[in-house]
């Protein structure tokens, strides 16, 4: 039996944990959920008026106080930091400290500022340690973001994180716990007034929020000075379990503490499982009552019934479990287009099925068995050990998307040139171009869509409790798309050291050679990788170089496959890269190797 261990949340679970600090005793638990009437083992309250609700402080000036610390490598003569603040007007930073670090001490109202280091009085540069970027002017820049100090905060105590599970027995026996603690906003008590607690559990049945179980007094316990509580639960069964906290601080609700957590006998690794994609409408149609095709289509072209109700059966039957799958990607789950829009060949009348022209930002679509269906599928997946990732699509909308339609919000889009016309090529004009007409190009560089867009992707992962994203057309978006995206996914859900999976599509080709005649391929897939953002991406390279060539067409052999294959690992190294025959966005892989390309997904001779 594995004993229970109290992990560093700062340091990988495979390293000795002889950094951590032993567990402090307890120091008299109190039992919550009575509003803090009741005096804990220390006889301790705070004062009643400690505890009445009030509204946000006004402030002195509604300003925070804020430090950016700098390191320069190697040192430099002087620092200074400009930023929309001070006009872009350099600011010294004066003397380094002892350990050359320098500090900008500055009074910011909430919000997002850019920002850039001046190294030496000419070297304008990015603050390397702070992935977060924030355009000003078409020009990417530092992102500085300013949370509001008056309010409270949850925060987790360094090294008081435990989830254990035996590895070998049966399910039931899994062990979390945790210890919370509060910062409290500027000139407020730090005493806790209530916390409520709240577990999402795999065999949950989910209606609303309102309706998940609460923690009991036994699992939710308040520490004697009544500025830090425990969490602890034990005898769960295998399945992912999503606790969210809140709590009344000096009378002010804090923000959301969300702690998704998986108990399961073996850790999970992505590159450990088969990735199951399935276009949801052609997968199963679990309830014919949702289906609407689009009148005039044809059924090749057209919404065909399935849903999330089809999915949910499959993995309810162990078909999934069947192959050894432990992750689906499913196509995107937005409302899509009532009516059909052209092909990219203008002569054929094409249904949204796909999922990929979104009109809705935060609606599944009503064809798909809508939210509920949603839902279902999750938690289904969930008590089986599955990861579900969603398809997000951040780099256009359809043109009667919600947003679009807003006069008030058409800055957010580009409406240019459309890839791979004349002077449009695909690669040159990546970022402005448009994949048709009625597909709007999001503006990553304008604050209030990216900040929107990050907020719906955020909403989607946390109201369907979803495992990570697959994202569409990487490189058509901004690098601050993905990295200021995944910045906040890991600030967000991984407080508990749950990986939450980033998988992006960076669609590039393979030339005929070696590895560095395939340089700008490799590069350009690698820039959006590492650290906060994409865990891995699809392997295109060796999709085009390996995939049709050895196994459809023939015409390599597998010294070639071979090549390709270790040229792969070398490159991209621990990533989770993903390896294809097809995809949705491709010929299917037997038909490819039965008609040599010799006929168009149109033509009727092909199944």
């Amino acid at each position: 039996m594995r004993a229970a261990l109290w992990l560093c949340p700062a340091l990988s679970i495979a390293l000795t944990l002889a950094a951590c600090d032993a567990p402090p005793a307890g120091s008299g638990p109190d039992p919550l959920g009575d509003g803090g009437s009741t005096a804990d083992m220390a006889g301790m309250l705070p004062p009643a008026e400690a505890c009445t609700a009030k509204p946000l402080p006004t402030g002195e000036d509604g300003k925070c106080d804020v430090q950016v610390t700098y390191a320069p490598s190697p040192a430099a003569a002087q620092v200074a930091i400009a930023g929309e603040w001070n006009g872009w007007t350099p600011q010294s930073l004066g003397a380094p400290d002892t350990e050359g670090r320098y500090h900008a001490n500055l009074r910011l109202a909430p919000g997002v500022y850019g920002y850039k280091l001046v190294v030496n009085g000419s070297d304008w540069r990015l603050h390397d340690s702070n992935p977060y970027r924030k355009y000003v002017g078409g020009v990417e820049n530092s992102g500085l973001r300013v949370s509001d100090c008056r309010k409270p905060q949850l925060e987790i105590v360094p090294n008081w994180l435990l989830v254990s599970r035996p590895p070998v027995g049966p399910s039931g026996r899994g062990q979390f716990k945790i210890r919370i603690r509060t910062i409290a906003g500027t000139g407020q008590s730090a005493a806790i007034c209530n916390v409520t607690g709240k577990l999402r559990r795999p065999e949950t049945v989910y209606t609303t929020d309102a309706a998940l179980p609460s923690l009991s007094a036994s699992q939710l316990t308040l520490a004697a000075d009544r500025q830090s509580f425990d969490v602890s639960l034990a005898d769960l069964p295998d399945g992912k379990y999503t606790l969210t906290l809140s709590a009344t601080v000096g009378g002010l609700a804090t923000e959301t503490l969300v702690l998704p957590f998986w108990i399961e006998p073996e850790k999970f690794a992505l590159s450990d499982t088969p990735l199951y994609m399935a276009v949801t409408d052609r997968f199963v149609d679990g309830d014919s009552k949702n289906n609407k095709p689009v009148a005039g289509v044809v059924a090749a072209a057209n919404f065909q019934g399935g849903d999330l109700i089809g999915v949910t059966q499959k993995i309810e039957s162990g078909y999934f479990d069947s192959l050894g799958v432990r992750a689906l990607w499913l196509t995107p789950f937005y409302t899509q287009p009532d009516v059909a829009f052209k092909d990219q060949g203008g002569k054929h009348d094409v249904a949204g099925y796909h999922g990929y022209w979104p009109v809705k930002a935060r609606e599944v679509d009503p064809r798909l068995g809508g939210k509920a269906a949603l839902h279902r599928l999750v938690e289904a997946a969930h008590r089986r050990g599955i990861r579900v990732l969603m398809d997000a699509v951040l780099n256009h909308v359809h043109d009667g998307h919600e947003y679009f339609t807003d006069a008030s919000k058409r800055d957010w889009f580009r409406t240019g040139c459309i890839c791979g016309t004349s002077g449009c090529d695909w690669t040159a004009k990546r970022l402005e171009c448009l994949f048709s007409r009625y597909m709007p190009d999001i503006d990553w560089t304008v604050t209030a869509a990216s900040e929107q867009f990050i907020a719906d992707t955020l909403w989607w992962l946390e109201e369907f409790d979803l495992d990570g994203l697959r994202i569409d057309a990487v490189k058509h978006v901004e690098d601050l798309a993905v990295i200021n995206l995944g910045t906040r996914i890991r600030e967000r859900f991984e407080g508990a050291r749950t990986r939450y999976y980033l998988i992006g599509e960076t669609a590039m080709g393979w030339n005929e050679g070696t590895v560095n005649d395939n340089r700008e391929n490799y590069d350009t897939i690698k820039r959006y990788m590492g650290g906060n953002s994409l865990d891995g991406q699809f392997d295109f390279v060796w999709y085009h170089g390996v995939a049709y060539r050895v196994f459809a067409y023939e015409d390599k052999r597998y010294l070639h496959l071979d090549y390709w294959t270790h040229a792969s690992l070398d490159q991209f190294g621990k990533a989770d890269m993903v390896n294809y025959l097809g995809s949705h966005d491709t010929s299917r892989f037997i038909t490819q190797a039965t008609y040599r390309d010799a006929s168009g997904p149109w033509a009727r001779d092909i199944a």
